[in-house]
């Protein structure tokens, strides 16, 4: 049974050690490949360079366009969320003015307490 510590073994001939299969594993993050990789696909396929460089343009508009989406989104939301909250104070204020103390008191806890509980998670 071979031992997988042979080919760091000294007593292996060097022959054999240069003989073993040697596997190289390559990775880089984002959309384009390193300037040497991007110059051997151009030297295997000519005009991969530039697909490859007009690729990363596409999803680069695609990814501002999507966080500029969810960015109006969110703000459409939270002023959704104050005029819901502002409205429900005032009409809180109202009914106290009116003599409905209870009424008052429950609509501002129910709306109140969340708000307040929203604040500070986030903080």
């Amino acid at each position: 049974m071979a031992n997988s510590d042979e080919a760091s073994d000294p007593a292996i001939p060097e022959q054999e050690a240069e003989a073993s299969p040697a596997i190289r594993e390559v990775s880089f993050k984002g959309p384009l490949p390193p300037p040497g990789m991007l110059a051997h696909y151009e030297e295997v396929c000519k005009g991969s360079a530039e697909r490859i460089l007009s690729m990363a343009e596409i999803e680069q508009g695609h990814r501002i366009e999507i966080e500029s989406t969810a960015l109006n989104t969110f703000r459409v939301t939270a002023l959704i969320g104050q005029l819901i909250t502002a409205s429900t104070v005032i009409g809180a204020v109202i009914l106290a003015l009116l003599g409905h103390t209870f009424l008052a008191t429950a609509l501002a806890v129910l709306v109140g307490v969340p708000s307040i509980v929203n604040v500070l998670r986030k903080e």
